[in-house]
């Protein structure tokens, strides 16, 4: 869960200075993606649904974060 909105920057290398948020993990177990592809909204070709998870940050809808959540284990509210 992302705990804030701030976007900040992290020097790893002189080279490398990705962009970071901070988030909170929580303990889940591990779920299969493919049975939830076709309710998943953000993910628009469900032939290539990969193509979604290309990019290193990704917004997604409320409900479809909680279809995942719910799946991996996790029933709490979420805002």
């Amino acid at each position: 869960v992302v705990s804030t909105g701030e976007i900040y920057q992290v020097e790893m290398t002189p080279d490398f200075k990705p962009y970071r948020v901070k988030v909170k993990y929580m303990k889940c177990e591990e779920a299969p993606i493919k049975p939830l592809i076709e309710q998943l909204s953000f993910i628009k070709n469900k032939t290539h649904w990969g193509a979604a998870f290309r990019f290193g940050q990704l917004k997604i809808p409320l409900a479809d974060f909680r279809l995942i959540a719910r799946a991996m284990g996790i029933n709490g509210s979420f805002n």
